[in-house]
């Protein structure tokens, strides 16, 4: 995953696969270290209004497509 917060899979992953990768990032420090650096960068660009802004630009957008 591009920030490091995840773990990609196949869309034809079993049941043991999906168990395997979210018992991996349970286990491994790194993904929590990531989601809460992510986290900390979400809540400073939602404090800023920038967030907002690429939301609503977002939204102008696809409604242009419609």
């Amino acid at each position: 995953m591009r920030h490091g917060v995840g773990k990609t899979l196949s869309r034809r992953a079993d049941a043991a696969a999906i168990a395997d990768a979210i018992m991996t990032m349970l286990r491994e420090p790194s993904y929590r270290a990531a989601a809460a650096d992510l986290g900390m960068k979400i809540r400073a660009e939602a404090d800023s209004g920038t967030l907002m802004a690429e939301l609503e630009g977002l939204g102008r957008s696809s409604n242009a497509h419609t």
